[in-house]
């Protein structure tokens, strides 16, 4: 078997992370987004769980685009709630970003804190390249 060559992503106008990761892996025509937390490109956190989720979205997808994928190849989500009672908020914002075609597999979980008080979501998304 041979072995693929492991690529790092880093869509264009995001800043490198603070952090020990890479906003993307691409293996292969697999893409997978590192999580993405409800702070706008700019940092910037607001506080309704609807434009947290939007902001994740916004995230994976400047990844998936920048690997040559998109929200349409999305094979797998997962989301971290830190209230499970906002997920119709979230659900609702979730749905309107996969409005076509087949949905793909996803988990959502309630975990008890995320990296900062003010995050109320993260996702992170594993896509294909056609």
């Amino acid at each position: 078997m041979r072995s693929m060559e492991r690529q790092t992503i880093s869509p264009p106008g995001r800043p490198r992370p603070t952090s020990p990761y890479s906003w993307g892996t691409r293996v292969g025509n697999l893409v997978f987004t590192s999580g993405h937390t409800g702070g706008d490109a700019s940092g910037k956190v607001p506080d309704d769980i609807g434009a947290q989720t939007r902001n994740c979205i916004e995230g994976c997808k400047a990844v998936l685009e920048a690997a040559g994928s998109g929200l349409q190849h999305v094979l797998k989500v997962t989301i971290f709630l830190t209230d499970i009672k906002e997920f119709a908020a979230m659900n609702e914002v979730y749905r309107a970003s996969f409005p076509a075609g087949d949905l793909p597999a996803r988990s959502t979980v309630e975990v008890s804190a995320l990296a900062r008080p003010d995050l109320r979501v993260e996702i992170e998304m594993t896509g294909c390249i056609p």
